[in-house]
């Protein structure tokens, strides 16, 4: 069937739900509560663009349209179905609100609406999980077209969650009418928080929050109750394009925690764990790099599962590991259980770290802090909690070595990352040495290299795509557009080329820089003097 016959068939189903509705309390399942809408406020009113009209797409007869009207200036709401607009019209009397048809997968018609009111402020609920996958992609274009620069962007969808929610109420109490109705002409899809994540940030947005959340409607279950569906919600924005200063040490805090945001989601969405076993070496002579011993005091910045945390309380040392990602702190108190030894794992932030002045006899971050977007804060902040006398281990990927070129493979096929100030600046030590400027702490360098083993090379390109979160967050479209099999094919060759066989398989050599750094002063008491 053609795509012009595709489309005239959808909107000819939404046509025939919206025709068919008189307007009955609870006859629109998924109509929110108050309760539901004003719980969603609270996550993205500081998020959204003062001043901007806001566009609720997929607006359907209107009711979260009105709910956004009594709190924002300008609202518009659009829908695919010309019936779900004469709904909406029909219930309104609120003199900032107008309704109008445009589809949601045509980016044409969303330029159009962006030139007649500017950036927007765009609201989605139960649009994406509700359109077939390929058709996600046209909305997420449209949605970039409303917001602009400065717009931005909230979306509620269900995941596969809900499937299961409304699998145990009809259990209970059998396919009620009003459900029987909807399974009949508009049956609810499903999007994972992952494939959500991965639509917006694949386009070149910046994610600034996900989370886990319900949907309450205003219709109830044939028992009374009201209707409390799992979702999940997403709150996004366009990458600043030429406004941000060169240096993200200029970064306004709402970019920063965009950057941090996406972080955070990429490294859950992988393996990080299978990923950083690869590199376990590393992390042992980071720590041994550190000073770890008995009545040292170390800090373990973005620390994963534990690569330096975990050998460095091995040693005797008294060890704090820090993350943004809960998950990998979640693995590496397994990990630490597993191995017998005694982390405090904390959920922190490399840019604010919750520790007094001088808490610590040594710091240490394996491929971690080189990630935070603004790097002179991450650098003082780790001088800052360090002692006088004490010691900085950071590790950052060599310029020219197996993943820097990794990287430079992958940048052609995945968007990258909005980092100005990228993580491979910090091996270069001018820059290091900047960063560090004014903090007391004298830099140094030099280079390692860690060995990971694999049983041979198709297992080690196998590790790579299950393990490194920005490739799978970019697998299903990658796998759209026809770039996934050349991606692998280019990932593969060059794993042939740095591979050397051995006895077990083969071996793949990653080099690094070393940046260490001592902080002038008295040097800090070891486990023996204390």
């Amino acid at each position: 069937m053609e795509a012009n016959a595709i489309q005239k068939s959808r909107l000819a189903v939404w046509e025939r739900w919206w025709s068919s509705v008189d307007g009955k309390p609870g006859e629109v399942v998924w109509d929110a509560a108050e309760s539901d809408l004003v719980a969603d406020l609270e996550v993205f009113a500081d998020a959204f663009t003062p001043d901007l009209p806001v566009v609720d797409l997929g607006c359907g007869d209107g009711r979260q349209t009105r709910f956004l009207a009594r709190h924002f200036q300008t609202v518009i709401g659009v829908d695919i179905s010309p019936a779900a607009i004469e709904h909406a019209r029909a219930a309104d009397d609120l003199e900032n609100v107008s309704y109008r048809v445009l589809d949601a997968r045509s980016s044409a018609e969303a330029e159009r609406l962006h030139d007649e009111l500017g950036d927007a402020n765009v609201y989605i609920r139960g649009v994406l999980q509700a359109l077939p996958a390929a058709d996600r992609p046209d909305a997420v274009r449209s949605v970039a077209a409303l917001l602009g620069e400065t717009g931005a962007l909230f979306a509620k969808e269900l995941p596969p969650e809900a499937d299961a929610y409304f699998a145990e109420q009809v259990q209970r109490h059998g396919i009620w009418p009003e459900l029987e109705r909807v399974m009949r002409l508009v049956p609810p899809g499903e999007i994972t928080g992952p494939e959500l994540v991965a639509l917006f940030t694949a386009d070149h947005f910046g994610v600034i929050g996900t989370g886990a959340s319900h949907i309450r409607t205003v219709s109830v279950l044939p028992d009374g109750e009201p209707i409390n569906v799992p979702s999940i919600y997403l709150l996004a924005r366009p990458r600043a394009a030429g406004a941000r200063a060169d240096r993200l040490a200029d970064l306004e805090e709402p970019d920063a925690r965009a950057v941090k945001e996406r972080a955070r989601i990429m490294w859950a969405a992988g393996d990080y764990p299978a990923f950083a076993r690869m590199i376990a070496d590393a992390g042992a002579a980071s720590a041994r790099r550190a000073g770890a011993a008995r009545g040292v005091r170390l800090l373990d910045v973005a620390c994963g599962d534990g690569n330096v945390a975990i050998p460095a309380a091995r040693a005797g040392a008294s060890v704090t590991a820090l993350d943004l990602t809960p998950e990998l702190l979640a693995a590496g108190r397994e990990r630490a259980a597993r191995e017998g030894v005694s982390i405090d794992w904390l959920l922190g932030d490399v840019e604010e770290l919750p520790f007094d002045d001088e808490s610590f006899d040594a710091v240490a971050s394996n491929f971690g802090a080189i990630y935070a977007p603004r790097h002179a804060v991450a650098a003082r902040e780790l001088a800052r909690v360090c002692r006088p006398g004490g010691t900085i281990v950071m590790t950052a990927w060599a310029p020219g070595g197996f993943n820097a070129r990794l990287a430079e493979i992958g940048a052609r096929y995945i968007p990258a990352p909005p980092f100005p100030e990228p993580p491979s600046l910090w091996a270069d030590p001018e820059h290091a040495q900047e960063c560090f400027e004014g903090t007391n702490i004298d830099v140094g360098f030099e280079r390692d290299t860690a060995r990971a083993r694999f049983p041979s090379v198709r297992e080690s390109v196998e590790l790579m795509g299950r393990s490194y979160g920005p490739a799978v967050l970019a697998r299903e479209r990658l796998i759209e557009e026809g770039n996934w099999e050349p991606l692998r094919t280019e990932i593969a060759a060059e794993h042939e080329r740095w591979a050397t066989p051995v006895a077990d398989g083969v071996q793949i050599d990653m080099d690094y820089v070393v940046i260490t750094g001592h902080k002038r002063g008295e040097r800090p008491l070891t486990g023996g003097e204390r």
